[in-house]
């Protein structure tokens, strides 16, 4: 190693040792990256060890010190460009300059010979940390352009940065989304970024953790956090021509496992990062603006709508809310006047029952409201519904099945430049934790029946799964439950210690079969018959590791497990053999006779015990 790397590494660990430890310690760049290695020393010495916790660069542009850094490593921005909130007809990309100024914006067709130039110009002001955002308008659907950028002294930045506008509604075209979480600034990992810009995608979005910074009072720390990263090549080379889309989720927004509850203005450091992000990000719009702050946001790209959730700001898990109030009724009605061929639900955690930590830091752990919203998705018939998420340090792919409405699918994954990972998951579909990697998911809207592949792809641009969804599969027309009985299920949802339940409803033929999942062992639940005559066949299958306790009752007869001819089956479906299923993956089946089913029976109550606690 050189001696000048060394001594940078020496100054950068004596600085962090100077101030608070948080809980991710910055990793320091090497001092041979000439952008970030070499202002890196000043930011840290500076405004992280600054005691004005509000510091930010903007109160340094004048500082000779600095000037000098600027003009000896041909500094033009401290960031950016960014390109956010791409329509069929406009673009916008958010810069930070080196001083206040006036940026100019030129945009040029890219597939013309004699162009003509479009030109647009904003100001970059010491209020918004020397941050501007300038629109470009006017501009055709799903077309290609040039945008150049300047000041009064001649060009900015990255030349000829490439970008597309999105497609009309209506218009069916294919294009890609790239999507992940977990980026804490490592630049050992940086070049992630580099590798999905190869993969050309129209839009990224960043979901959650997109920066660990994990002090909330700190604003001078969680600057410095998105300069380093802004400065770098490799996510300018994204960012430039990649319509950027961002949320937060707990290390970005507070710190590990925060809920901000459901005051828009306690705790009072919820505001000031909010401000924050609003500087460093180019989204659409941030939540319900100043008098009802917030990430959350939608977009559109064609024929495909994102709605991308704040399940940080407002959440309060012991008053049963991930989104607060206002968020949700948002979302309901976003999610109701949808009329898009696909229709992208965002959160930064979990959507699944499966989640870890019993659901403490995922959706598991409101399941009213999370109930709450995909009722609504099968009340009011809405189709093409996908889950994204982040948070865990792995990649998986859930089928979430509803009893009365089309299985939903989530795709998760947030290892994107981290080095910690979390264990896969054996209830997921897919679940992958080697390396570091992203989600892209490719739409193809040509197709009569249209696709959406989700791809797993490493940063070494290897793709290690992929799974296509035709529309007809996220659909309520295709189901055989939709002209036959209906069910609801009445049950506690989580058991003791947050261990999930679920009962739900699986036609074949025709034939239903009850599924039970107790993460516990025991419990109860009712099955109502809202509609419809009970199916000639009736089944339940329970997933547990013993069934030494079992009971169907439909109130005037009570069948107990010896008189319901129980038979034991592996994951594959084959018969077993014995007592218990304890050593092996498996379920107990069990037909519910016709004498219990009669057409004044309403709803059965089933109860269960896998073993019993002596």
């Amino acid at each position: 190693m050189r001696t000048d790397s060394i001594f940078f590494f020496v100054l950068s660990f004596a600085l962090l040792a100077s101030f608070p430890i948080t809980a991710k310690e910055p990793i320091p760049t090497p001092a041979d990256d000439t952008i970030v290695g070499s202002i890196e020393p000043y930011l840290f010495r500076q405004i992280l060890k600054n005691q004005n916790l509000e510091d930010s660069i903007a109160n340094h542009w004048r500082d000779p010190g600095l000037q000098e850094l600027v003009k000896k490593h041909g500094i033009q921005l401290f960031g950016g460009p960014m390109l956010g909130d791409v329509t069929s007809t406009s673009a916008k990309f958010w810069l930070r300059a080196t001083r206040p100024c006036s940026i100019t914006l030129k945009i040029t067709e890219a597939n013309l010979t004699d162009p003509s130039i479009l030109t647009f110009k904003a100001k970059a002001t010491e209020a918004n940390d020397l941050t501007v955002i300038v629109e470009g308008k006017g501009l055709k659907p799903f077309t290609e352009y040039f945008a150049n950028f300047s000041d009064e002294n001649g060009p900015l930045g990255r030349r000829t940065n490439r970008f597309r506008t999105s497609p009309a509604r209506g218009q069916r075209e294919q294009f890609s989304v790239a999507f992940g979480g977990g980026a804490r600034y490592n630049p050992p990992k940086e070049r992630i970024w580099k590798t999905i810009a190869n993969r050309n995608p129209h839009a990224f979005l960043f979901l959650g953790d997109n920066l660990y910074q994990d002090k909330p009072t700190h604003r001078n720390l969680q600057r410095v956090y998105y300069y380093r990263r802004q400065m770098r090549p490799e996510f300018i080379e994204l960012s430039a021509t990649t319509a950027c889309y961002a949320i937060w989720d707990d290390h970005d927004f507070g710190a590990n496992d925060v809920s901000g509850g459901i005051e828009p203005f306690k705790p009072a450091w919820k505001l000031p990062v909010w401000k924050v992000f609003k500087e460093n990000w180019p989204n659409p719009y941030f939540g319900g603006g100043e008098k009802q702050p917030g990430c959350w946001f939608d977009f559109s790209i064609g024929d495909v709508d994102f709605f991308m959730t704040d399940g940080r700001y407002y959440r309060d898990f012991k008053k049963g809310t991930m989104l607060g109030p206002v968020q949700k009724q948002w979302l309901k009605e976003k999610l109701s006047n949808s009329k898009a061929t696909f229709k992208v639900i965002a959160s930064g955690t979990l959507w699944t029952e499966s989640a870890d930590k019993g659901g403490k830091d995922s959706w598991w752990g409101v399941p009213e409201e999370r109930e709450e919203i995909f009722s609504l998705i099968d009340e009011k018939n809405i189709s093409g519904v996908i889950l994204l998420s982040a948070d865990r340090h792995r990649t998986d792919v859930y089928k979430i099945k509803r009893p009365n409405g089309y299985d939903l699918y989530e795709f998760e994954t947030s290892k994107l430049t981290n080095n910690h990972t979390h264990g896969t998951k054996k209830e997921a579909i897919f679940s992958y934790n080697k390396g570091n990697f992203f989600g892209l998911l490719d739409f193809d809207l040509t197709k009569k029946d249209p696709e959406m592949t989700f791809r797993c792809i490493t940063m070494e641009d290897k793709e290690v799964y992929n799974l296509t969804l035709r529309k007809s599969q996220l659909s309520h027309t295709g189901l055989k439950l939709e002209n036959g009985p209906k069910f609801n299920f009445d049950y506690q949802k989580k058991g003791p210690h947050g261990s999930p339940n679920s009962i739900e409803a699986v036609v074949q033929d025709s034939a239903i079969f009850f599924e039970v999942k107790s993460g516990f062992g025991i419990g109860s639940g009712k099955i109502k018959r809202v509609n419809g005559n009970w199916p000639k066949k009736v089944l339940l299958r329970l997933h547990l590791g013993g069934l030494e306790g079992f009971e169907v009752s439909n109130g005037k007869k009570t069948l107990k497990r010896p008189e319901l001819q129980v038979r034991m089956f592996d994951s594959k479906g084959k018969p077993v053999e014995g007592p218990y299923l304890l050593k092996k993956k498996g379920y107990y089946e069990a037909t519910i006779p016709p004498s219990l089913l009669g057409s004044d029976v309403q709803e059965i109550e089933i109860s269960w015990v896998d073993f019993y606690r002596r």
